[in-house]
């Protein structure tokens, strides 16, 4: 099983990764909700209540799937805070 979690950017290539996977030999599993990021760091979940089930629900699934990838896409500024730290390094 490969299977791709995240939030609407990775449901904007579900269908690649899927086609990918199949191509590979691999059943392939989805998971998206829009502006839910995967876990849910860095951010706090207090204004979006409704991610708090949606990744829990991933986590959960994805313990019981016997998946050989596990792809997460989402939001890059969800992990890049501090653009001017990383150019100067």
């Amino acid at each position: 099983v490969a299977f791709l979690i995240g939030d609407s950017h990775a449901g904007a290539v579900s269908q690649a990764f899927i086609d990918a996977a199949l191509l590979r030999g691999y059943q392939a599993a989805v998971a998206t909700a829009s502006a839910c990021s995967v876990p849910d760091y860095p951010e706090a979940l207090d204004y979006r209540k409704s991610c708090i089930g949606y990744i829990g629900a991933v986590l959960e699934y994805a313990e019981t799937v016997d998946a050989e990838i596990v792809a997460v896409m989402q939001f890059s500024d969800l992990y890049v805070n501090d653009l001017e730290h990383i150019q100067r390094s």
